[in-house]
C-alpha cells in the first residue's frame, strides 16, 4: 500500500513539474520597463556615413527607436531617413529648426511644421504623424498646429508625451535621461519606472560612445519600444 501510494505521490509530482515547464503562466514574468530610444539627428559632417553605419549596428542588435529630423537636414542627408530600420519611428522636428517660439506670424509656425513633415514623408516614402519641437519650445499654438497637419503624438517635453484622442491632445507622463548621463544608477531608475523611458541620442555622439551606451542599456531589464508602441497610435506608416 505504501510503495502504491508513493509511487501516486512521484507520479503527481512528475506531471506537475511537467506543467510548470510547459505552461509559463505558473512563473509570472517581470515586467520590464519601456524604454524608447531617441536620435535627435542634427546636422554634421559625413552625418549620411554616420546614420548608415548607426542604422547597421542598431539592426544587428535588434534595437528599435525612434527618429527625430528636420526637413532641411533630411533633404541634405536623405540616408537618416531610409536607412534605418522599418521598425523605427521617424518624426518631424519643423523645416529649418526654428523655435516656434520665435515665430510670431501663425502661418509661417504652420509651414514650418508641414514643410518639414511633407519632406521627411516625401524623402522616406511615408506618412509621419510624429512631431517634437526644436529645442522643446512651443507657445499656445502648438496643439492647434498639429492638429492642423494631421499630426497625432507630440514629443517635444522631457516630463510628458502628448497624443490626439478624441479631438484633443491629453498629456502622458515620461521620463527622460540624456544617453551621456547614463550610469549604474540612472539605469535602476529606469528600469523601476513605471512610465515610459526615453533615452536621448544625438549625432554629435561618435558612434563608438552611442555602441557602448547602448550595450549598456541592453545589459538591463528593460525593452525597446518605439514611440507608435508608447502611444499605440502608427505613428509611421510606409507606403
Amino acid at each position: 500500500m505504501k510503495l502504491i501510494f508513493g509511487a501516486i505521490i512521484a507520479t503527481a509530482s512528475v506531471i506537475f513539474l511537467g506543467v510548470l515547464i510547459v505552461s509559463p503562466s505558473f512563473f509570472p514574468s517581470e515586467k520590464h520597463a519601456d524604454v524608447m530610444l531617441v536620435l535627435n539627428i542634427y546636422d554634421r559632417p559625413n552625418l549620411d556615413n554616420w546614420c548608415r553605419e548607426l542604422s547597421i549596428f542598431l539592426a544587428a542588435e535588434n534595437v528599435v527607436g525612434t527618429i527625430f529630423i528636420s526637413g532641411d537636414v533630411a533633404k541634405k542627408n536623405p540616408s537618416c531617413v531610409t536607412s534605418f530600420s522599418e521598425k523605427f519611428d521617424v518624426g518631424s522636428q519643423t523645416y529649418s529648426f526654428i523655435p516656434l517660439t520665435q515665430i510670431s506670424d501663425y502661418s509661417i509656425q504652420l509651414e514650418e511644421i508641414k514643410k518639414g513633415q511633407d519632406s521627411i514623408n516625401e524623402i522616406g516614402n511615408l506618412d509621419s504623424k510624429l512631431f517634437k519641437a526644436p529645442h522643446g519650445e512651443t507657445d499656445e499654438n502648438i496643439y492647434s498646429l498639429l492638429s492642423n497637419n494631421g499630426i497625432l503624438a507630440d514629443f517635444s517635453y522631457q516630463n510628458q508625451y502628448n497624443k490626439y484622442y478624441d479631438n484633443k491632445f491629453l498629456k502622458f507622463d515620461l521620463l527622460t535621461f540624456n544617453s551621456q548621463d547614463i550610469s549604474s544608477s540612472s539605469l535602476r531608475v529606469v528600469e523601476s519606472s513605471t512610465i515610459p523611458v526615453q533615452i536621448e541620442f544625438n549625432s554629435s555622439m561618435s558612434l563608438e560612445e552611442i555602441q557602448k551606451i547602448i550595450l549598456q542599456i541592453k545589459s538591463s531589464n528593460i525593452d525597446f519600444v518605439t514611440a507608435s508602441e508608447i502611444t499605440k497610435i502608427e505613428l509611421t506608416r510606409r507606403n
